[in-house]
């Protein structure tokens, strides 16, 4: 119904090189507070469409959503190793922060208060610099991160942290030790009787 603001969401990222190509050509202003965009926008009377049209819409904000929300994590630490997800009921899409891209060491930590998104500075950044978030789970292992980042398009990362994990650790001793810590999680008594 807003048409500068469907066109916001609609050029965000689906996770493809040919997604990422072109940003939208509104101010910054409007990008970080969307509500300006929509209240700078005509109201459109409901346009007819077929379900077909609206199915195909449909999925397509699902893809970008995928791509680009925010949410609070969902712990769930009965799994082995532990798994972490952003919880649906607690997340959001803020178009400006769509926009950073990904590292596997971060620069920014996210804060979401009620319908706000903060970034705070992790650490020093100079001035002009880049700002980056982390796009998974940051605790996993480097393969774990590196086959998650595929669905992002991602492959591989070479962020400075995954060169560096790359160079000095064995992923065939990080295997060793996430298996015995899956089995250790999976039957706590022996281990305990052991």
């Amino acid at each position: 119904r807003r048409p500068h603001l469907k066109h916001c969401v609609l050029n965000l990222s689906r996770g493809t090189p040919d997604s990422e190509v072109s940003l939208p050509m509104e101010e910054l202003i409007q990008l970080a507070a969307p509500r300006r965009l929509s209240d700078d926008c005509e109201e459109m009377g409901a346009e007819e469409s077929d379900a077909q049209e609206i199915a195909a819409l449909a999925k397509e904000v699902e893809t970008i959503l995928f791509f680009n929300q925010f949410g609070l994590p969902r712990v769930n630490a009965n799994a082995a190793p532990i798994e972490v997800a952003n919880d649906p009921g607690r997340s959001g899409l803020w178009i400006l922060p769509a926009f950073m891209n990904h590292s596997c060491l971060p620069n920014v930590q996210l804060l979401i208060v009620w319908d706000c998104l903060f970034l705070r500075a992790g650490r020093d950044i100079p001035v002009g610099g880049e700002l980056f978030d982390c796009y998974l789970e940051s605790l996993q292992p480097l393969q774990r991160r590196r086959e998650s980042l595929l669905s992002y398009g991602i492959r591989p990362c070479l962020c400075e942290r995954c060169v560096l994990e790359e160079a000095v650790m064995d992923p065939e001793e990080v295997a060793s030790v996430i298996e015995e810590a899956t089995k250790a999680s999976s039957n706590p008594m022996a281990e305990a009787a052991g």
